[in-house]
Parts: C-alpha cells; structure tokens; sequence
C-alpha cells in the first residue's frame, strides 16, 4: 500500500484544507515523523508527541494552523550495503562505528578482495 503525501503536503507547501476522516490515511505518526526533519517544525512535532491521546483531525488542525507555508527539503540518508558493512566487520574484527569509518575508505576492488577471502565455499 502506497501512502498518500497530501496531508503533509497541505500541512508544509499547499495550505489546501482536508477532511481528515476514520476512513482516510491520516498517521499521525507519518505526520510527526516528516515534521521532524525540518528545524522549523520539531518543536509542533515534539508537542505533537506529548499529547498522544489526541484525535487525528485535532492532530492535523493543530499541525495546520500552526505551521507558515514553505518549501522545505531534507537529505535522505544514504544507504548502506549491509552485507558488505558484516563483511568488512568480520574481516578486521570491528564493531559496527570502526566499520562504517572503513568502509568509506576502502575502494570496491578491497571490498571484493575482503568476500573472496571470507568466502566459505560449498553450495549456495
């Protein structure tokens, strides 16, 4: 299921008022979570989360009526190839922050080397 961006987009950008019903995909979670991400909103996001009791049209009417219209655009974080961050832990016996500082630094063909020599053999 593909979740819907218009009440965040109305909350955020737009301005447009919508109906938030039982029937519709309004999280208030979902809304806190995007929230957070900007400097602007985490404070109505961390109130928001305070008071968890709320209905989500009170939710989504405090969130409107609060927070000024504008563009806004965060970073998302870049993925990891897990496989390769174990690898790499096993190899040089490293916890999981010394992984992540190596694998910045090493090149792919070293990343090959490091699997080719873990590798156990056998069928797969």
């Amino acid at each position: 299921m593909q979740y819907n961006w218009s009440y965040e987009n109305s909350i955020l950008r737009t301005k447009e008022k919508l109906k938030v019903n039982n029937e519709e995909q309004y999280s208030k979670f979902r809304t806190n979570t995007v929230l957070s991400n900007h400097i602007d909103t985490v404070l109505y996001s961390n109130e928001m989360n305070m008071y968890p009791f709320l209905s989500d049209e009170m939710h989504y009417d405090y969130m409107y009526h609060s927070i000024k219209p504008k563009k806004r655009f965060f970073k998302r974080r870049k993925q990891i190839n897990h496989t390769n961050l174990s690898l790499i832990s096993d190899y040089y016996k490293y916890n999981r922050k010394k992984s992540l500082e190596a694998f910045k630094i090493l090149t792919e063909e070293e990343i090959k080397t490091i699997k080719n020599k873990l590798e156990k053999g056998g069928i797969k």
